[in-house]
């Protein structure tokens, strides 16, 4: 049953491969993603995604022998991932502040 669970672990990573890849590659080419901080926190946050979902798919094939080398590759990864979702959370309040200041609401609360 362990076996079977490891198997069909590995054809959900590989099948998020093309598209975790894909899309930070079509967004940067196609979307103005530049100009604001929604869109720099999504394509951060895409590439981190890519990132992790890459490395652990050629972790199966490419074996890195350095404990420190892997620590450096994780830790680079996950500061990608906090700042992205750091980044997400921001414009969010950001944004849900400034219509609140905009649109007060009517009953006071």
């Amino acid at each position: 049953m362990v076996e079977v669970m490891r198997q069909i672990d590995m054809l959900l990573l590989f099948a998020m491969v093309i598209p975790a890849t894909a899309f930070p590659i079509v967004y940067g080419a196609l979307a103005d993603w530049r100009q604001t901080r929604g869109g720099q926190s999504v394509m951060l946050s895409a590439i981190a995604l890519a990132l992790l979902i890459d490395i652990s798919v050629l972790g199966h094939f490419i074996r890195v022998d350095s404990p420190v080398v892997s620590v450096i590759i994780t830790t680079a990864v996950f500061v990608l991932i906090l700042a992205g979702s750091g980044l997400q959370l921001g414009v969010l309040v950001c944004t849900q502040l400034r219509a609140r200041r905009r649109n007060p609401r009517k009953d006071g609360s």
